[in-house]
């Protein structure tokens, strides 16, 4: 299982879902056209074991439901979100951690959340929501 992270126009409607199942594959590659932004940011382990469960600890609040679908639209909440991302890199850069495999921190935590971040830049930029799941 992998955690997506998705920005979708407010002001636009999404592709409809056709009846026909033949149809799925199209109407997917119209979706993802219409979607301004997707990045996949990892496994749900790394994501539940260095993201969601150290956000619930240091009280993050919009980073402690990131685990469950959140769709986060209002300007205030994405400037939120941005500085708890801060907050949880400045703790990422605290650990000393052995066994991680060589790059790990670069290639399993700090690139995905540099995908977020430019999630949060296109979600403002555009007055879109940003969704993960």
């Amino acid at each position: 299982m992998s955690f997506l992270i998705i920005v979708e126009p407010l002001d636009i409607p999404a592709p409809e879902m056709p009846q026909d199942n033949f149809l799925l594959g199209e109407w997917f590659e119209q979706l993802r056209a219409w979607w301004l932004y997707e990045k996949h940011l990892g496994d749900f382990q790394t994501m539940s074991e260095y993201w969601f469960l150290p956000a619930k600890q240091l009280g993050l609040t919009l980073m402690s439901f990131m685990d469950e679908r959140i769709e986060i639209s209002a300007p205030e909440e994405l400037e939120q979100l941005s500085k708890e991302l801060n907050t949880l890199e400045a703790h990422w850069h605290t650990l000393t951690i052995p066994e991680w495999p060589p790059n790990f921190l670069e290639t399993r935590l700090l690139e995905p959340m540099r995908f977020l971040r430019e999630a949060i830049c296109v979600a403002l930029e555009h007055r879109a929501v940003l969704i993960g799941s």
